[in-house]
């Protein structure tokens, strides 16, 4: 059983607030700010510069399992995201609920997370 597949069985239940940073994440992690933060980005983006939602340029990471429903920072937990759909998604479940979390190539996005061409 992988990491991803052990996260997956926790069940959704929202973590407390942080006192220091007042977020919803798991006692036992860091706070998501500062050079904790922008090491796990720079980590993810160096894989790829394409958003797992959009397709568009990325420029954040994002987490399958969001940390105030007890995800972690482990690199299968992380993929690479635009600011717009990350802060989109907020801490709203995978969009794909298939079992790999990024949809093979072809496979039309929804619509709600698709950009908009301007």
């Amino acid at each position: 059983m992988s990491t991803l597949d052990a996260l997956r069985q926790v069940p959704q239940i929202p973590q407390p607030r942080c006192l220091r940073c007042k977020h919803r994440h798991r006692p036992d992690l860091p706070c998501w700010k500062g050079t904790y933060r922008d090491g796990l980005t720079a980590m993810v983006l160096d894989q790829s510069r394409t958003c797992w939602i959009c397709r568009g340029t990325a420029s954040t990471a994002d987490h399958i399992i969001p940390r105030a429903h007890g995800g972690g920072d482990e690199p299968e937990n992380l993929r690479p995201a635009c600011q717009r759909c990350n802060a989109a998604r907020g801490t709203s479940p995978n969009p794909f609920p298939a079992e790999e979390p990024t949809p093979p190539a072809g496979v039309p996005l929804s619509p709600r997370w698709r950009r908009d061409e301007r």
